[in-house]
C-alpha cells in the first residue's frame, strides 16, 4: 500500500522482468488500474487505486480491502 486517502486506498505493483503479468480488480466499481512501461533494464510497475469491497488480484497475490477509512486500513492477503 503507497497510501491511503479516505476511503480510497492506492499500490505500486513491480510486473514481472518478462514482460508477462496479470493483475485485474473486481468488486469495486470506481477502481482504477494502470500500466507504466517499463525503463531499459528494469521492470514496468502497475498502480491500482481501490475502495473497500475491492479484490485485487497481482502477481500470484490477491488483496482484499476490507475496509478503509480516517487513516486506517483492514487488508487481507493471500496467495492466489
Amino acid at each position: 500500500m503507497t497510501s491511503l486517502k479516505g476511503d480510497e486506498v492506492s499500490f505500486d505493483v513491480v510486473l514481472a522482468a518478462s514482460g508477462s503479468f496479470d493483475f485485474n480488480c473486481e468488486g469495486d466499481p470506481r477502481c482504477q488500474t494502470m500500466v507504466v512501461g517499463p525503463a531499459y533494464g528494469s521492470p514496468g510497475s502497475a498502480k491500482i487505486t481501490a475502495h473497500p469491497g475491492a479484490r485485487l488480484k497481482a502477481n500470484g497475490v490477491v488483496v482484499t480491502v476490507v475496509a478503509a477509512s480516517r487513516g486506517t486500513a483492514v487488508l487481507r492477503m493471500s496467495p492466489r
